[in-house]
C-alpha cells in the first residue's frame, strides 16, 4: 500500500496541471450530483407550497361537471377571500347565505368531518341568483361548543336548532340547551336554541323534497329558519330516504392537508376516492376541489420538467466523469509501464488494484464532499434570489454527505473503468499475432462476451434513464424522490462505459481499414499518417471525442427543451384567443340567443363569439377555427412565419357597405312573393323560399311556392307568360325588411338533386293580404325589379358551383331584365339558391401542412364543408402552427367568425354544430399586454368570474368549464418555469466550463504523451509545419465526428423528451389542440463548431509550443 501511495503521489506532484483538472473535474461532480439533488428536491416542495399558496389568492381553474346548479355571484367573486379563512379554521361554518361548502379530510376512515351546505335550489337554473343554505352540521362540529343556561337574557339572538337523536347523545345535549358555537368568521359568536330532537328511524317530519329539506320552518321565500343539525350516519340515511328524482344538491369543497405527509401522488388519489365515493353518496352533487385539481396540474408540471433535468444531469454528469477519466487513464499508462517492476516486489495486480481504489477514495472522496457543500450553497443562493422558488432549507448536512458519498461512488467505478479497459482490451492486441490468431479461432462469445456484456449492461441503463416512464417518480414521497431521482440519473455512467467499449471498437476497426487503404489505395501521405495515427490512438483520441460527443449532445439537448417550452408558452400565451370561457360540444342553432344562453351573462362579452369545428374536403377532415380577425392578430404578432400584411388587408369584413346595392322592403308588409316565368314553372316537390334580413340582424325564411301548410297562391301576371307567387303573411311586418337571397328546397339526396331552369324577374309585395284582387296590380303591390347590378351570388353545393346565374332583358324592352337560374344536381343538405353579396368566398389562413395534404397554394379558390355547410373559401396566406390548432392531422384553417355565421345564416335556417364555443371578455387583454413578457397575477381578471353559462336545454352537453385569464394561468406555472430556470444555468454555465477543462485536460495530456513522438520526427527530418497539420487534421477529424455524434444524439434525446412532454401535457391539460414542436436553435450549432476551432487552435498552438521546447531542450542535453 505504500508502493501504491508513493506512485501515486509522485505522479501528481510530478504532473500538477493534470492533477489540478482532475481535482476540478471531481469537484463539479460533486456540485452537479448535488446541486441537482438540492435543487429537485425543491421542485418536489414547490409542488406543494404552490398549491396551498394560490388557494388563497387564485379565481382561476374551476370546473364544473356533472350538474345542474349553478354558482352564485357572491361565491366566485369572493371565494378567494373566503378560502383563505376556510384553510385555516378547524371547525364552524359560516352564515349568511353563505356560497363555501368545506369538507376536511382526516386521516380517519370517516371522509366527512366538518360542514357540509345544503343549497336549495330554484327550478329555473338558467337564471343565476343568490341561493340561500341551509346548514347541515356534521358530528364535530361542536367539539369546541359551550353549553348555557336557557335564561331570556340568553335566548336573544339565538337560532332555533334541530338535531338528531345521535348528535343529542354524542354531545350530551337535551332540548332547551343553548348552544354556544365560535365562529371564526365574525367576532360574534352563534348561540342556538334546541328546540327538537328527531329520531329518522321514527319517520319524523325531516323528509327529502324537491328544493329543500323541508320541515315546520321553512319561510315563505323557500329558507329554513331554523338550521339542521345531524351526524354523517343520519345524514346518509336521510338521502337514502329520497324517492324519484331530487333537485336536492350538495357541494363539498375539499381541502387537503395530508399532501405534507403523504406527497402529492398518494394525496390526489386519496382525494379521488373520497371524492367517488362522495359521488356515489350524493349523485346529483357539484364537488369543488381546487387543491386536488391545483395538485395535480403542478404535479404534473413537475413531472413534465423532471425528464428534462435529469437526462440533463445525466450528461452533465458522463462530461464530468469523463474529465476526470483523462488523468486517470495517464496514472493507468504509469502503472502499466512500473506493472512488472511492482509484481517483482511481491505486489499482486488485485492487490495493486484495491491499494489505487481506497487511496483514490480517500483523495476523492472530501473533494465529492466539499462539492456537494459547494452545490448546495450556489442551488440555495439561486434559490433565494428567484421569485419562482420557495427556499425553506429543509436540506442540511445529511443531503450533501449522501451526496458526496454519491459522486465518490460515481467517481470511483469511472476511475476503475479505463484501468479495466488496459487490463482485458489491450489496444495493441491486434499488432500481436499470437493474440490475434487466437482471437479468430475462438467462438462469437468468446471474442465478444466482454463487448456484449458491457453494450447490453449500457443499453439496458439507456432505457431506465431515457426512454422508461419518468411519471412514477412522483409517486414516492418528499422524502425520497429526490434520492430516487438522483439514483435514476446517476444510471446513465454505464453509458459511458458501453460508449468507451463502442468507441475503442471502432477505432479498432477503422484502424484496419486505413491499414487496407495504406496498401491499396493512393492517398496523400498527410491524410494517410493523420487516419492512421487517430485509429491508432484510441486511449487519447477517445476521450476527446467523447467530450465533444457528450458535450455537444448536452447544450443542444438542454437548450433546445428550453426553446421547445418556450415557444410553447408563447403559443399558449396566445391561446387567449380562445377566449375566457369554452363549451364543449355545444350546436350554433338559430346563432345565440336567449333560449340557449343566458343573455345577461353574454352582455360581459362580446357577442362575436369564436367557435371551432371540424371541416371536411373530399374525405378528409380538417381543424378550422372561426374567430375575429383582431384576436388573430393579437396570437401571431410574434410569428416569423406569417404575412407581413395586416390582418385587415388580408381578411376583410364581407359586407355591403353601399346601401344603393342592397335591395329593401318597406313596412307594413302583409303579402309577399316572385314573379316567375311560366316556360320554368317550379317543380311539384320543391319549395321556394325567400331569405330576408330584419332590423335587429335577425334572419328569416320565407315560404313563397308549394307550401304545405302556410297560406301560398299563385296569381296571373300582367305581364304574359308570367305569373306571381306569393304567401299572405299571418302577422304584418311593420318594419323594413332586406332581401338576402333566393333559395329552393328538395328532401333528396345531395347529389341527386332535381336539375331545373328558373327565370325570375321581380320580387313583390303589398300592404293588402289578398293580392288576388279586382283592384288591379299597382295599387296595393310593390316591386323591385331584379337586375345584374345587385351583386347576386350562388350557393356552393355538393358538386361545387354548379348553380349557374344569367342575366336577359324582355324582347323589345331594354329596359326590363330578369334572371335565369340553371340549378344542378348538388344542393347543401337540400337547399340551393342564390344569395346577395360582394363576395362569392371567404378568405382563410391556412397551415401549411394543409396545402401540402391537399395539393393547394394561396391565392387558390375551393369548396369546403364547414360545420356541415359548404362554403366557397379562398387561400390568403399560410403559417406552420396556430395556438389551439393542431396542423399534424390533416392541418386547419382560420376565418373570420362573423363572415361564416353571416354566409351561414344566408343560406337558410341554421342548423351548424361547431365542437366548442369560446367568449372573451370586453376587458380582454390588449394588445399591448400581448408585448409583454410579464403579465401580473390579477391583469385584466375576467368578469367570467361571477356567473356561470348554463345549457339545460341542450340534452347531448357533456362538459363545460370557467377559465379566467389564461395568461395569467399559463404564466403562473412556477414549478415548469422554476424547472427550465435550473436547465438554463446548467446549459448555459456549467457545461461551457467543463467543455473548456475536457479540452485543456486533453491538450495538457497530448503534450506530455506525444512530446517524444513529435521530437523523434523532428530528428529524422519531418518539418514543423508538417507535424503542425497532422495536429490540426487529427484534432478536427476527432472533434467534427464528436459534433456530428452529438448532434445526431440530442434530436434523438430531445424528441423523446418532447414527446414525454406532449404525452403528460394532452393527458391532463384542459387547454385542446395546444402543439408542441421541436425548436431548435441553429445558431448553437454554430457556436459550438466556432468554439471547436477556437479549442483546436489554442490547443495546437500550445502543444506545438511545448513541443518546440521540448526538442531545444533535448538538443541541448543531447549536445
Amino acid at each position: 500500500m505504500k508502493l501504491t501511495f508513493s506512485i501515486l503521489k509522485g505522479y501528481f506532484f510530478k504532473s500538477k496541471f493534470i492533477s489540478i483538472i482532475f481535482l476540478l473535474s471531481t469537484l463539479s461532480l460533486g456540485i452537479i450530483i448535488s446541486s441537482l439533488t438540492i435543487y429537485i428536491n425543491y421542485l418536489e416542495d414547490n409542488v406543494i407550497n404552490k398549491t396551498v399558496n394560490s388557494l388563497g389568492v387564485s379565481n382561476k381553474n374551476i370546473w364544473l361537471n356533472n350538474t345542474n346548479a349553478s354558482l352564485s355571484e357572491d361565491y366566485l367573486a369572493n371565494k378567494s377571500e373566503l378560502i383563505e379563512e376556510l384553510v385555516n379554521q378547524e371547525s364552524g361554518f359560516i352564515t349568511d347565505n353563505s356560497k363555501i361548502i368545506k369538507l376536511d379530510i382526516s386521516k380517519n376512515k370517516s371522509p366527512l368531518k366538518n360542514i357540509i351546505y345544503k343549497k336549495n335550489v330554484s327550478q329555473h337554473s338558467s337564471s343565476i341568483k343568490d341561493y340561500s343554505l341551509s346548514v347541515v352540521t356534521i358530528d364535530n362540529l361542536f367539539e369546541n361548543v359551550s353549553i348555557l343556561d336557557s335564561t331570556d337574557e340568553n335566548k336573544e339572538g339565538v337560532f332555533n336548532i334541530y338535531i338528531s337523536k345521535n348528535t343529542s347523545k354524542m354531545l350530551d345535549i337535551l332540548v332547551g340547551d343553548i348552544i354556544y358555537i365560535p365562529d371564526p368568521l365574525y367576532p360574534e359568536p352563534l348561540k342556538f336554541h334546541v328546540s327538537k330532537i328527531f329520531d329518522l328511524d321514527e319517520n319524523d317530519e325531516f323528509w327529502m323534497g324537491q328544493t329543500s329539506v323541508v320541515n315546520p320552518r321553512v319561510n315563505a321565500n323557500g329558507i329554513l329558519e331554523t338550521p339542521l343539525s345531524i351526524n354523517s350516519k343520519d345524514l346518509l340515511k336521510l338521502n337514502e330516504r329520497s324517492e324519484g328524482s331530487t333537485s336536492l344538491y350538495w357541494m363539498f369543497f375539499l381541502s387537503d392537508n395530508l399532501i405534507f405527509d403523504f406527497g402529492p401522488s398518494k394525496s390526489i388519489e386519496y382525494i379521488k376516492n373520497i371524492q367517488n365515493q362522495l359521488s356515489l353518496k350524493f349523485p346529483s352533487s357539484l364537488i369543488i376541489n381546487p387543491i386536488a385539481e391545483r395538485l395535480e396540474s403542478n404535479l404534473n408540471d413537475y413531472k413534465n420538467t423532471l425528464p428534462s433535468l435529469l437526462i440533463i444531469g445525466s450528461l452533465l454528469i458522463m462530461t464530468s466523469l469523463i474529465i476526470s477519466l483523462l488523468p486517470i487513464l495517464q496514472l493507468g499508462e504509469k502503472f502499466n509501464s512500473e506493472f512488472y517492476i511492482l509484481k517483482m516486489r511481491g505486489l499482486k495486480g488485485k492487490q495493486l488494484f484495491a491499494d489505487i481504489i481506497f487511496w483514490l477514495f480517500l483523495f476523492v472522496f472530501p473533494i465529492c464532499l466539499l462539492g456537494s457543500f459547494i452545490g448546495n450553497y450556489l442551488t440555495t443562493y439561486i434559490i433565494d434570489s428567484s421569485e419562482i422558488l420557495n427556499n425553506e432549507s429543509k436540506n442540511g448536512f445529511s443531503v450533501n454527505f449522501l451526496s458526496g458519498i454519491l459522486a465518490s461512488f460515481i467517481s470511483i467505478i469511472a476511475i476503475s473503468i479505463p484501468i479495466f479497459i488496459k487490463r482485458f482490451l489491450q489496444n495493441n492486441s491486434i499488432e500481436n499475432q499470437k493474440i490475434f490468431d487466437k482471437f479468430r479461432s475462438s467462438s462469437f462469445f468468446q471474442r465478444y462476451y466482454i463487448d456484449l456484456i458491457i453494450i447490453s449492461l449500457a443499453s439496458v441503463s439507456f432505457w431506465e434513464s431515457l426512454i422508461s416512464n419518468f411519471q412514477y417518480l412522483a409517486n414516492y414521497s418528499n422524502d425520497n424522490i429526490a434520492l430516487i431521482a438522483i439514483l435514476k440519473m446517476a444510471i446513465p455512467m454505464f453509458w459511458i462505459l458501453g460508449l468507451i467499449f463502442l468507441v475503442l471498437r471502432l477505432f479498432q476497426i477503422i484502424n484496419l481499414i486505413t491499414e487496407k487503404l495504406r496498401i491499396n489505395v493512393n492517398k496523400p501521405l498527410w491524410l494517410r499518417f493523420s487516419l492512421i495515427n487517430v485509429t491508432r490512438k484510441p486511449n487519447e483520441y477517445s476521450w476527446i471525442l467523447l467530450i465533444f460527443w457528450i458535450s455537444t449532445c448536452t447544450i443542444l439537448s438542454s437548450r433546445t427543451i428550453i426553446n421547445t417550452v418556450d415557444n410553447h408558452i408563447n403559443d399558449s400565451l396566445s391561446y387567449q384567443v380562445g377566449g375566457d370561457i369554452r363549451i364543449n360540444d355545444v350546436p350554433l342553432e338559430k346563432s345565440l340567443n336567449k333560449t340557449e344562453i343566458n343573455i345577461d351573462v353574454l352582455s360581459q362579452y362580446n357577442q362575436s363569439l369564436s367557435f371551432r369545428g371540424v371541416g371536411k374536403l373530399g374525405k378528409k377532415d380538417f381543424k378550422f377555427l372561426a374567430v375575429q380577425p383582431e384576436l388573430i392578430e393579437k396570437s401571431i404578432w410574434y410569428r416569423e412565419d406569417f404575412s407581413s400584411k395586416s390582418i385587415s388587408e388580408l381578411m376583410p369584413k364581407i359586407q355591403i357597405n353601399n346601401s344603393q346595392e342592397k335591395l329593401f322592403i318597406k313596412e307594413n308588409i302583409k303579402s309577399i312573393g316572385l314573379t316567375i316565368n311560366n316556360s320554368t314553372p317550379i317543380p311539384s316537390h320543391v319549395q321556394l323560399w325567400l331569405r330576408v334580413k330584419f332590423n335587429n340582424g335577425r334572419h328569416e325564411t320565407i315560404p313563397i311556392s308549394n307550401c304545405k301548410v302556410f297560406d301560398c297562391h299563385q296569381k296571373n301576371h300582367p305581364d304574359i307568360n308570367w305569373s306571381s307567387y306569393y304567401i299572405n303573411l299571418d302577422e304584418e311586418i311593420k318594419e323594413s325588411i332586406e332581401i338576402v337571397g333566393i333559395l329552393v328546397y328538395e328532401t333528396s339526396p345531395e347529389d341527386l338533386s332535381t336539375e331545373f331552369t328558373l327565370k325570375i324577374k321581380e320580387i313583390n309585395f303589398s300592404t293588402n293580404n289578398n293580392l288576388n284582387n279586382s283592384e288591379g296590380r299597382f295599387n296595393y303591390l310593390g316591386v323591385i325589379p331584379i337586375n345584374e347590378s345587385n351583386s347576386w351570388q350562388t350557393l356552393p353545393t355538393s358538386e361545387g358551383i354548379d348553380t349557374n346565374l344569367n342575366f336577359y332583358y324582355l324582347e323589345g324592352e331594354s329596359d326590363s331584365e330578369y334572371m335565369e337560374i340553371n340549378f344542378g344536381s348538388g344542393s347543401d343538405e337540400g337547399i340551393r339558391g342564390i344569395y346577395l353579396s360582394s363576395f362569392n368566398e371567404l378568405p382563410i389562413i391556412t397551415s401549411k401542412s394543409f396545402l401540402k395534404e391537399n395539393l393547394h397554394q394561396v391565392g387558390e379558390k375551393f369548396i369546403a364543408k364547414l360545420g356541415g355547410h359548404y362554403v366557397q373559401l379562398k387561400i390568403v396566406d399560410s403559417l406552420e402552427l396556430f395556438p389551439t390548432l393542431d396542423p399534424s392531422e390533416n392541418g386547419f384553417i382560420i376565418l373570420d367568425g362573423d363572415d361564416l355565421i353571416n354566409f351561414l345564416e344566408i343560406r337558410g335556417p341554421l342548423r351548424f354544430n361547431s365542437t366548442e364555443i369560446f367568449a372573451s371578455s370586453k376587458n380582454n387583454i390588449s394588445t399591448e399586454n400581448f408585448f409583454s413578457n410579464s403579465i401580473e397575477s390579477n391583469q385584466s381578471d375576467s368578469k367570467l368570474n361571477s356567473s356561470m353559462l348554463d345549457f339545460s336545454v341542450q340534452e347531448n352537453q357533456q362538459k363545460y368549464f370557467i377559465k379566467d385569464n389564461l395568461i395569467e394561468s399559463l404564466k403562473d406555472n412556477k414549478v415548469t418555469e422554476g424547472g427550465l430556470d435550473g436547465l438554463n444555468i446548467l446549459s448555459l454555465y456549467i457545461i461551457p466550463v467543463l467543455l473548456v477543462l475536457g479540452s485543456i485536460s486533453f491538450v495538457s495530456i497530448q503534450v506530455i504523451t506525444r512530446s517524444s513522438e513529435w521530437i523523434s520526427s523532428k530528428r529524422i527530418g519531418i518539418n514543423s509545419r508538417i507535424i503542425f497539420t497532422h495536429v490540426i487534421l487529427e484534432y478536427l477529424i476527432v472533434i467534427i465526428v464528436g459534433i456530428l455524434l452529438g448532434i445526431f444524439t440530442s434530436s434523438f434525446i430531445t424528441k423523446i423528451l418532447v414527446n414525454e412532454l406532449i404525452e403528460v401535457f394532452y393527458s391532463t391539460s384542459t387547454l385542446l389542440y395546444l402543439p408542441i414542436y421541436l425548436k431548435v436553435n441553429w445558431s448553437i450549432y454554430y457556436s459550438i463548431i466556432i468554439s471547436a476551432v477556437i479549442i483546436v487552435f489554442l490547443s495546437s498552438i500550445i502543444g506545438i509550443k511545448n513541443i518546440l521546447k521540448s526538442i531545444s531542450t533535448e538538443e541541448q542535453t543531447f549536445q
